[in-house]
């Protein structure tokens, strides 16, 4: 099983050149830390595109939700008016004009 880990061409190592990227042994001599940076920086930009979107779709949602509590609190079931007999009435404060 030595022989076999010191000779797989699977074996990983750490880059000792200042990235620290997991590397196959295979990959070590072509390895340039400067691009595997720059690829890493790409993806985490694009990871914080994708979350700003989510956030910015969070933020929306949040304020659909608002908007319908507040009208949801103003919505006064099995009540009727004395005077119209309109039922469920929908204000924090009503006056009928009849």
């Amino acid at each position: 099983m030595k022989e076999h880990e010191d000779e797989c061409e699977f074996r990983t190592q750490k880059c000792t050149k200042g990235c620290s990227k997991i590397l196959r042994i295979t990959e070590i001599e072509e390895h340039n830390c400067i691009s595997a940076l720059e690829d890493m920086m790409i993806e985490v930009k694009e990871e914080c595109k994708e979350k700003t979107e989510e956030i910015l779709y969070l933020k929306e949602q949040i304020k659909a939700l608002q908007a319908e509590v507040s009208v949801q609190k103003y919505i006064h079931e099995d009540i009727k008016c004395d005077g119209c007999r309109m039922s469920s009435i929908k204000t924090d404060r009503f006056s009928c004009s009849t």
